[in-house]
């Protein structure tokens, strides 16, 4: 794992299995920032999450942002909108949209969730400091406990800040809310799903 991606100290290996009932989001972005996404292995780890909730019946949502005139890069329809053809995505897979940062503004996802008694949610995806952030905050004043996979969300480099430093910020940040529920942020490898009743 590069330094970027490394799990905060503050945090201890999270060694037992999640319980039973997480869900894994990937929040989309645009071309540009699917390639940076590839080149950093986030993809494969993103697939390997999604993989693992699958086999265990746990269900799986990919969010899509919806641009608008400002946003022309992620308008509905164009290239940078679609999910990343490289991501896993299976038909049993909920796919919600979006137009602000925050995945529940204005959306069925806190609806989707607690029709299925979902109590946690295992979040990965793009942008770190946007819409990953705004989504792992919501979630967590939705009183729900948030896993964060520290090395399957990424961005780009900014004017002040470089992609790593962002990245390795957030984790950091994550790791030390205070929340309700609980929130962990733990490396790709170190995830793993119960299986769920039929």
């Amino acid at each position: 794992m590069n330094d970027e991606n490394q799990v905060p100290r503050k945090h201890k290996r999270y060694d037992e299995t999640f319980k039973r009932n997480a869900v894994e989001l990937w929040l989309s972005g645009s071309k540009s920032v699917q390639q940076i996404a590839a080149e950093l292995g986030v993809i494969g780890r993103i697939n390997r999450v999604t993989t693992l909730a699958r086999a265990a019946g746990a269900p799986v949502v990919f969010i899509q942002h919806d641009g608008d005139a400002g946003e022309p890069a992620v308008l509905p329809g164009t290239a940078g909108w679609r999910l990343d053809s490289r991501l896993v995505v299976d038909a049993c897979n909920i796919i919600l949209r979006k137009t602000t940062c925050d995945a529940f503004y204005h959306t069925p996802l806190e609806q989707e969730l607690r029709t299925r008694g979902i109590t946690t949610v295992v979040v990965t995806g793009y942008a770190t400091e946007f819409c990953v952030d705004s989504t792992i905050r919501a979630a967590v004043s939705r009183d729900f406990r948030v896993i964060v996979a520290a090395d399957a969300h990424t961005t780009g480099d900014q004017p002040e800040l470089t992609a790593a430093q962002i990245i390795a910020h957030h984790n950091w940040v994550w790791a030390n809310l205070i929340t309700t529920a609980g929130l962990e942020v733990v490396a790709t490898a170190d995830i793993a799903f119960e299986r769920q009743p039929v």
